[in-house]
């Protein structure tokens, strides 16, 4: 699997030429958090590859909702997160546990986190099997703050196709914003 988040900012003219500054802000067995400066300009993102058992998700919720209350602004959250937020996210199969959908959207709530779209496959992990035995599921997302959609002018997050393995094999995310000296 391979992640790409391509940011581009365009000036009103000329070409943008400057420094970008990452600091890794949290380092956790399920995500990594860093802050992107660039001409005084501070976003935030997070890529998660979280742990398959709702329960070894628990600490990713709690540590991700300290870190996003610690520093203010723009944040995006990106990955596998190995959750479901209802059942309608997932076919075939039972249907997914309750108390692991319930965690996942209480953190969502709690943090006010806004669920982007998705263009390309909706279900991005499957068993790969025929029959009884196949189910598929969205486990892959990405969450933003209502300071990140203030922020920016577009963002879209593109989910291409299964190859060989159970999980989409490539994400990308593409944000586009027009006067960087806006975001703040």
């Amino acid at each position: 699997m391979w992640w790409k988040i391509e940011i581009l900012c365009f000036p009103t003219f000329g070409v943008w030429e400057t420094f970008l500054q990452f600091t890794v802000l949290l380092n956790h067995n399920q995500c990594i958090a860093f802050s992107c400066v660039a001409e005084e300009t501070t976003i935030f993102i997070v890529v998660v590859y979280a742990f398959t058992f709702y329960t070894q998700r628990r600490d990713l919720w709690s540590s991700l909702t300290d870190v996003i209350t610690n520093n203010q602004g723009p944040w995006l959250l990106v990955g596998d997160f190995n959750a479901t937020l209802r059942a309608h996210e997932k076919i075939g199969g039972r249907l997914p546990l309750s108390v692991a959908c319930y965690d996942f959207l209480n953190w969502s709530t709690v943090n006010s986190r806004i669920l982007l779209d998705t263009a390309g496959v909706k279900y991005t992990w499957s068993t790969n099997k025929v029959g009884k035995a196949f189910f598929s599921q969205r486990l892959d997302k990405a969450f933003c703050n209502d300071h990140w959609i203030d922020s920016w002018t577009f963002t879209i997050r593109n989910t291409l196709a299964r190859c060989q393995s159970d999980d989409s094999d490539q994400l990308e995310f593409n944000i586009w914003h027009s006067g960087l000296g806006d975001v703040k």
